[in-house]
């Protein structure tokens, strides 16, 4: 399961030109501005992804994920546990996105 999930998330990062490096820097980029600007939100959220791509942090959905025994599931709910994560990373990256893009435009 764990495989798959990288697959997505790694063909989700080739289809928009987006690394974990470009996006590390364009977050630390927003984080240097959001800070210079008084945005306090915007600054703790960049710290906060920040952490998550350098897996400083990690969310708690995944340490669940890593604790189920995937040999007891059917290949029904593999398959929906496959849809889901792939809802949700698409989810989380264009949320991550839109946030870049507000702090870049605000000003």
């Amino acid at each position: 399961m764990s495989t798959r999930i990288q697959e997505l998330k790694d063909s989700l990062a080739v289809d928009s030109s987006w690394n974990r490096e470009r996006l590390l820097g364009e977050v630390q980029r927003v984080h240097q501005r959001a800070t210079e600007r008084g945005q306090h939100a915007t600054a703790l959220k960049s710290l906060e992804l920040i952490g998550k791509l350098t897996g400083l942090l990690v969310d708690r959905s995944e340490v669940k994920v890593e604790q189920t025994h995937y040999a007891a599931l059917s290949w029904a709910q593999l398959e929906s546990l496959a849809t889901l994560a792939d809802s949700q990373l698409r989810i989380q990256s264009a949320s991550t996105v839109e946030s870049v893009i507000k702090v870049d435009y605000d000003n």
